[in-house]
């Protein structure tokens, strides 16, 4: 390979010939190289390993040093080499499992690797101490090369085996995370996560390194505010106690005790808290804003606006005038308009009773000759 510093250098991202997810590498030739190439690539636990193209991006600034070299384009023979030591890689890693659970150890082998220098290294987690001395010269005799077990921590073994976190990406420990950070439940209480275990474990089973990311911006915050969630606190709405926190928009919840309670939304630095029974003095520039509020509520204009928006120019309350109209509910003229009603229906059935009348009369007149009243009995 020519100096790094010579030729363009690009990122290329590949997928490992192991069952394992994609992952970056260095690339430092000049060749264009297509989705689909098989490449030489530099493993970072020791030795080469086949990988595939996905895509290459060409780099703005230098690749980062650290990541692994694509060493060159594969050829029959080394696809033909890599291909049979994964393989052998495989049988082994099934042939120490069975071993294992034969001889009831609690072994949980995690990958076997054949790193080229004429041995077997398997890697496994275990929580007790075990002695697997008569394990390796078993295994040793059957592979005939030297069998090392490296024993690793929950973290290391999830960064092995590789997966997807909760968020859907990668795994940290498993792409960029180097070093573990040191994590505590009391990140996930600053940050207002639940604490559940189930919400707060990784992959691994211990708590997720991603809670130490914004962990000192938390506190940090939390140390400005000086609030915690429980405090009692002075507001432009009178006392009541914090529930919730918005810690990084700088936001609290407040459940007020006085004016018929409810809770309310309040910025950080327009409460005070209330310490030993001792009720502070809300800071000057929010006791500006309140007297502002009520002068401007006291205002005519203000008084008039508040009238037209909240009485007679919203649709909600035509709407309600109307079906208070209907059904009578303003003034009584619902009911009013009922009684004429009432009325002219009566009138109308009047007037047609008086019709039907003065027709029967007619009619009797017009047999009988009369004058249409009734005929009385014949003389004898």
């Amino acid at each position: 390979m020519s100096d790094v510093s010579a030729v363009p250098q690009s990122v290329v991202q590949a997928i490992r010939h192991q069952g394992a997810l994609p992952r970056f590498y260095r690339f430092e030739g000049t060749e264009s190289l297509e989705p689909g190439t098989q490449l030489i690539a530099e493993d970072p636990r020791g030795g080469e390993e086949l990988v595939t193209l996905v895509k290459s991006e060409d780099a703005e600034h230098p690749a980062p040093a650290d990541l692994p070299r694509i060493l060159s384009q594969a050829s029959e023979r080394h696809i033909d080499l890599l291909v049979r030591r994964q393989e052998f890689e495989r049988k082994a890693f099934g042939f120490a499992v069975r071993r294992a659970r034969e001889r009831r150890l609690p072994l949980k082998f995690v990958r076997c690797l054949l790193p080229g220098d004429d041995r077997v290294r398997l890697y496994f987690s275990c929580e007790t101490k075990v002695d697997y001395r008569d394990l390796v010269r078993e295994l040793s005799l059957e592979f005939g090369v030297e069998v090392e077990l490296r024993q690793l921590g929950s973290r290391e073994a999830a960064a092995k085996l590789r997966g997807l976190g909760p968020c859907g990406r990668t795994t940290c420990c498993s792409t960029f995370l180097k070093v573990f950070p040191t994590v505590s439940t009391r990140m996930g209480k600053d940050q207002g996560l639940s604490l559940t275990p189930r919400r707060l474990a990784g992959a691994c089973g211990k708590l997720k390194c991603c809670l130490a990311y914004e962990a000192d911006t938390y506190r940090e915050y939390l140390e400005e505010m000086a609030l915690k969630v429980g405090h009692r606190v002075v507001t432009v709405k009178g006392d009541g106690k914090i529930i919730d926190m918005d810690v990084l928009n700088r936001k609290v919840r407040v459940a007020l005790i006085e004016g018929g309670g409810g809770a309310e939304t309040f910025a950080a630095d327009h409460v005070a808290r209330i310490k030993g029974g001792v009720r502070p003095e809300l800071p000057e520039a929010v006791r500006e804003a309140q007297a502002a509020e009520v002068a401007r509520s006291r205002s005519p204009m203000g008084s008039v606006l508040g009238t037209e928006l909240n009485l007679d120019d919203t649709d909600t309350n035509r709407r309600r005038r109307r079906q208070g109209n209907r059904s009578g509910g303003h003034g009584g003229e619902g009911e009013k308009r009922k009684g004429k009603r009432a009325t002219s229906k009566k009138e109308s059935s009047d007037g047609d009773q008086q019709a039907s009348q003065s027709r029967r009369r007619r009619r009797r007149r017009q047999r009988g000759g009369g004058s249409g009243k009734p005929k009385g009995d014949k003389p004898s």
